[in-house]
């Protein structure tokens, strides 16, 4: 896995400041209708927080910074996931989303290239750091799986469970 992006440090995410900046992408995703415009950040680190106090689930949420302004989110689910595969304990990506200006898509060249790599190499650091030997899973917006793909995550198919949702895992 690549490293982080030159100047890039994955912090954890600060919900007045990184919130605030992350609301600011909505309105160019929208625009540009990307798959995750729609996505309210708020909304899901509530629904962490709420389940997480009914002892379901572990959460942690990360940003990834550069030059002084955000570049990527992500929250992560820690504890109570299996791998597919294996039957281990494996790091959920449950969200990860990355700056308008950093998407192919909108801006080509990105402003910072590889801020995907470096937030999920975040994901495979908490598992290494958890024992779980930097195993990951998420399912992927139709858009990314191509990215997964060439991150070298396994493609376990589409899951009817999550709306068709591709399956990926890092073992």
């Amino acid at each position: 896995m690549p490293p982080i992006p030159v100047d890039g440090e994955v912090v954890p995410l600060d919900r007045t400041r990184h919130l605030a900046a992350a609301a600011k992408w909505r309105p160019v995703l929208a625009a540009h209708a990307e798959e995750d415009a729609k996505w309210d950040w708020s909304a899901h680190l509530q629904e962490a927080d709420t389940n997480q106090a009914k002892g379901v689930g572990q959460y942690e949420a990360y940003a990834l910074e550069c030059e002084g302004e955000l570049h990527a989110l992500m929250l992560l689910e820690i504890a109570d996931w299996k791998s597919r595969q294996s039957g281990d304990p494996i790091v959920y990506v449950e969200y990860v989303a990355i700056a308008p200006w950093d998407r192919r898509g909108i801006q080509n060249p990105p402003r910072i290239a590889g801020c995907g790599r470096g937030i999920i190499s975040m994901a495979i650091q908490r598992s290494n750091e958890l024992g779980y030997k930097g195993a990951i899973a998420l399912h992927s917006l139709p858009g990314a799986v191509g990215f997964y793909a060439r991150l070298r995550l396994k493609d376990l198919g589409p899951d009817p469970q999550e709306k068709g949702l591709h399956y990926f895992e890092l073992l």
